[in-house]
């Protein structure tokens, strides 16, 4: 099979796809409490980018122009192995680790990561640049998805963390009230 009729077959494939990716969206539940946008929409708007992609790979595979070979046959791409899909693996592990940390460490520190991750992964960047664009990109998604959406996001661990040092101080602070209030009396 030439390269166009792989991208072809890939194409059609990926538009089914994305209509079952769709469909499965559209089964999540309403909520009564949600706003104009709700836990549907991500999922709806990922499956409509795949489905636009998946179209326009197929038009191009169909339209596009052809290179040909000297005997007027279609060349096929040389294949690479394992070193031509380095950054689709690198990226499906960012994306599957930061599926793995984001309810344990919370939307901020999750989105940090995956920013984080996917400059590092293209590189180019120093340290400073990448954690400065992670820690600035972190709070924009969170003040544009948690702020101006209103779309609840992972904590993670953080309140909790956060609620047990305030109760510690307050129970010892207690404790020093209690033994000041009542002193203990000599034994006679």
């Amino acid at each position: 099979m030439t390269v166009a009729k792989n991208d072809l077959v890939v194409g059609v494939v990926l538009i089914a796809l994305a209509v079952v990716y769709w469909l499965g969206a559209d089964t999540i539940p309403k909520s009564l409490l949600e706003g104009g946008i709700g836990a549907d929409a991500l999922p709806k708007m990922l499956g409509v980018a795949l489905g636009i992609l998946s179209l326009l790979l197929v038009l191009q595979s169909a339209l596009g122009p052809r290179s040909k070979a000297g005997d007027g046959t279609e060349k096929a791409a040389p294949r690479h192995g394992i070193g031509g899909h380095k950054y689709a693996l690198g990226m499906l592990c960012i994306g599957v680790g930061y599926v793995a940390l984001v309810e344990t460490i919370g939307y901020a520190l999750g989105i940090a990561y995956l920013l984080a991750a996917v400059v590092l992964l293209v590189g180019g960047a120093s340290r400073r640049i990448v954690i400065a664009f992670a820690v600035i990109g972190a709070v924009l998604f969170w003040a544009f998805f948690v702020g101006v959406l209103e779309i609840r996001q992972p904590k993670g661990f953080w309140p909790d963390l956060w609620n047990s040092m305030q109760a510690a101080p307050s129970q010892a602070q207690s404790a020093l009230t209690l033994s000041s209030a009542h002193p203990a009396t000599p034994a006679s």
